[in-house]
């Protein structure tokens, strides 16, 4: 198991990962070959009202989803708030038990040059 920790993911403020949601959205959007007036007909919402969020990130979290789905991105969303799983001290393997893993690995054969 192995753990990253990402700090440019703690210094995005709300605004910024709006933008990105929306710049996701979009090429999400295009990507599936779909004008905006498409995606808001697929969707059941106007036309107006995707045209706004794509230009200012407003829109109704149950309209957003909407979207998700008609994208295929709504699973997306299952992941958001979902509890992280923080390893406790005691699950992190001892010095000596990495040491012993990179001991155990056969070193790779190297080929003879010709």
């Amino acid at each position: 198991m192995s753990f990253t920790f990402d700090v440019d993911e703690f210094e995005q403020t709300p605004q910024e990962v709006l933008a990105q949601l929306v710049q996701r959205t979009r090429e999400a959007r295009e990507k599936a070959g779909l004008s905006r007036q498409a995606l808001a007909d697929r969707t059941g919402i106007s036309m107006s009202t995707y045209k706004h969020f794509e230009e200012t990130g407003q829109i109704s979290l149950e309209r957003l989803l909407i979207v998700a789905e008609a994208l295929g991105c709504l699973s997306d969303f299952g992941q958001l708030f979902a509890p992280r799983i923080t390893p406790k001290p005691s699950e992190f393997p001892s010095l000596d038990q990495v040491e012993q893993a990179f001991a155990s690995k056969k070193p790779a054969k190297q080929r003879k040059p010709k």
